[in-house]
């Protein structure tokens, strides 16, 4: 179940993703004029044109037209801790069967495996290693998605800064 939760927002992200990147080379040159012409704003129009052209560049980094990050359908903390929570049972031997005695004793897995046929074992580690590769791209996705948020807050705090001179 964890497993099928991550296709969508995975793909999700890699279009974020793609639009960030996008923006990131652009940005540089169009924000810098943007960012310091806010000082030197007078009339109302050139304010709300100021606005508009911060208020796009907000849109695309939080992902709505509300100011606040729309996270719902991409990677965020829920997916981190389902994953972490499925890399600590597949360490645990959650993938095979533990016999009552062995649970009420709680014997620890790594005597549980001398029991297991190898075969089933080297079975067990290939998707134990194929989730450890999933969960890598998930902590990616989270770490893009953490940067585009602290990018955002830094732009924020930058622009009330300036305003405030």
């Amino acid at each position: 179940q964890v497993l099928e939760e991550l296709p969508i927002p995975l793909q999700n992200n890699i279009k974020y993703a793609e639009i960030l990147l996008s923006l990131q080379q652009a940005f540089v040159k169009e924000s810098t004029m943007l960012l310091n012409s806010i000082p030197k704003l007078q009339t109302l129009e050139e304010k709300k044109k100021c606005n508009d052209q911060l208020s796009a560049l907000f849109q695309t980094l939080l992902r709505n037209k509300e100011f606040f990050f729309n996270f719902s359908d991409i990677i965020y903390e829920s997916h981190m801790n389902h994953m972490k929570g499925l890399i600590q049972s597949l360490e645990k031997g959650y993938l095979f069967y533990h016999n009552v005695e062995e649970e009420l004793d709680r014997i620890p897995f790594e005597r549980v495996k001398l029991r297991i046929h190898p075969e089933k074992l080297a079975k067990g580690e290939e998707i134990t290693k194929d989730i450890i590769v999933i969960k890598k791209g998930v902590e990616q996705a989270y770490n893009v998605n953490m940067r585009a948020l602290n990018w955002v807050i830094f732009l924020y705090s930058y622009i009330k800064w300036v305003s405030s001179k």
